[in-house]
């Protein structure tokens, strides 16, 4: 299977920069895999059991996967397979915000200040 956790539109040796500090998106992932392999399994296993849904081995929700079945409609049956919850982490762009006029004169101004 394919890594769960990536990156989207940055390299694991980019930094990224909060009000708490500056980080390398690879220590970010490693603390995000930590957090999600430990304790959020963990948590999703004790809110489905309360809910009557009973999926093991729970751990499994974000690395290989839950085995399970899916009915799809139009079908003939039931197929095997597996389920998983994927985490990506992505970094967008900030874009200047364009000004635009509606005055004709806009283009002469701006052949003139050129």
């Amino acid at each position: 299977m394919e890594e769960n956790f990536k990156l989207e539109k940055c390299s694991e040796n980019d930094a990224l920069e909060f009000s708490s500090g500056a980080y390398r998106t690879q220590n970010i992932i490693a603390k995000i895999k930590e957090v999600f392999n430990n304790k959020l399994t963990s948590y999703l296993y004790t809110e489905l059991q309360q809910r009557k849904v009973d999926i093991q081995p729970y751990k499994n929700w974000f690395s290989n996967g839950i085995d399970c079945e899916i009915l799809k409609v139009g079908s003939t049956g039931w197929q095997k397979g597996k389920v998983r919850l994927k985490v990506s982490l992505e970094f967008i762009a900030d874009e200047p915000e364009e000004v635009k006029s509606d005055s004709p004169l806009d283009d002469i101004r701006q052949a003139i200040n050129e």
